[in-house]
């Protein structure tokens, strides 16, 4: 599927732009940070994408799912049992144990301090401080721990920004294989692609009062979920 997103320079910006780098008072490039701008948005919007499908429920068969709430979710640290919660996510795929661990910042601010937690990973000589997503990773036996950081604005263009996050309250522990293709191999998703990223541009007469230039960015890619039984969900791990 095409994924695009193009921005309008007016000539007068580019002509000043390259008088002043010209006179050598400026560095500036309007035609490559507008591709650096469009490219960042073009990432996120992947990123959106990929956030709904790997902690969407329905992205998984329901036998492969846990639903916490008050004192088993983990930011109830008194009462929760992380490990257990971990361990039978782990042991909850089909064939493949899971690889990788998907978490949410405010899943993972609150992991990364439960006391359990740092009391295994510090070798039972305290329950403070933090974890990392290494330590955590080797604690488990899997490969990475991934937490989602990012906002996006979901307020429609001229009003005001609306901030949220793209990633929920969910931990998915997934099995990925990079190597895996059509036709061999397993892995719980893959992002199917055709080319490479583009971006170009082309003149306009409608852009300002000279004219200008419209620059485009985008990808042509599909994002999938090929082997659900190898994802175990565990949803809203904290308050």
């Amino acid at each position: 599927e095409d994924y695009g997103l193009e921005d309008e320079i007016p000539q007068s910006d580019i002509d000043e732009a390259e008088r002043q780098r010209a006179l050598g008072r400026s560095i500036y490039d309007p035609r490559g940070r507008s591709v650096e701008m469009l490219t960042n948005l073009v990432k996120l919007d992947r990123e959106v994408r990929a956030a709904a499908i790997v902690h969407a429920p329905a992205t998984y068969a329901p036998s492969r799912r846990l639903t916490l709430s008050g004192g088993s979710q983990l930011s109830a640290y008194a009462t929760s049992d992380p490990l257990g919660i971990f361990s039978a996510a782990l042991d909850g795929t089909l064939v493949m144990r899971p690889n990788t661990l998907v978490l949410g910042q405010p899943a993972w601010s609150a992991i990364r301090r439960h006391p359990k937690l740092v009391n295994a990973v510090k070798g039972n000589l305290t329950n403070e401080g933090m974890i990392t997503r290494e330590q955590l990773a080797e604690l488990l036996e899997i490969q990475r721990v991934l937490d989602g950081e990012a906002f996006v604005n979901v307020a429609r263009k001229g009003q005001s920004a609306n901030l949220a996050r793209v990633w929920g309250k969910h931990a998915a522990f997934i099995y990925l294989d990079r190597a895996a293709a059509q036709n061999r191999g397993v892995t719980f998703g893959m992002t199917a692609q055709l080319g490479t990223r583009f971006a170009g541009s082309w003149q306009s007469r409608d852009v300002g009062l000279q004219g200008g230039e419209v620059v485009r960015v985008g990808e042509r890619v599909k994002e999938l979920v090929v082997a659900q039984d190898c994802g175990f969900l565990v949803q809203n791990v904290v308050a």
